[in-house]
């Protein structure tokens, strides 16, 4: 049991953008099909603060990420990592529950199985019903433990 996958991770440094100016970069790398992009504060030289934008992505669409970085950061230069992975095999199903129709994420692999309830659903559900977050989440565990359908988590 090893690896089973390989993901390209492309990171820059970054201290003269404003955070509404990173933040547009980060959504437009996530709309672009980014698998995750994340920004960590940092010090720089010079005694600056600064951040490390990261976007990862499949490896055959490193060239087409590390571009759009540079068209939407004042970055110079993209540093490339490959690196392997493990992930868990997934599938969504979608569920018809009492406060309405949610996705199911289901992970399974390397022994083990576990689901999540999709963030966009699940907000769309609790705000139409007038409750929280939280609220929403667990009435819809409870309904699927009783229809026994819910995997460990």
């Amino acid at each position: 049991m090893g690896p089973n996958d390989e993901v390209a991770e492309l990171s820059c440094n970054i201290d003269d953008m404003t955070g509404e100016e990173l933040g547009q970069a980060c959504r437009t790398l996530m709309e672009e099909g980014a698998l995750d992009v994340y920004c960590i504060p940092l010090d720089m030289k010079k005694d600056r603060p600064g951040t490390m934008l990261s976007c990862l992505c499949s490896p055959q669409r490193a060239d087409e990420f590390a571009a759009l970085i540079l068209k939407h950061t004042s970055s110079f230069g993209v540093r490339l990592s490959l690196q392997k992975r493990y992930i868990l095999d997934r599938r969504i199903e979608e569920i018809e529950s009492p406060l309405g129709t949610i996705k199911l994420k289901i992970g399974s692999g390397y022994g083990l199985e576990k689901a999540k309830l999709e963030y966009e659903d699940l907000e769309a559900l609790a705000r139409r019903q007038g409750i929280s977050y939280r609220e929403a989440e667990r009435r819809i565990w409870a309904f699927l433990e009783a229809q026994g359908k819910s995997p460990s988590c």
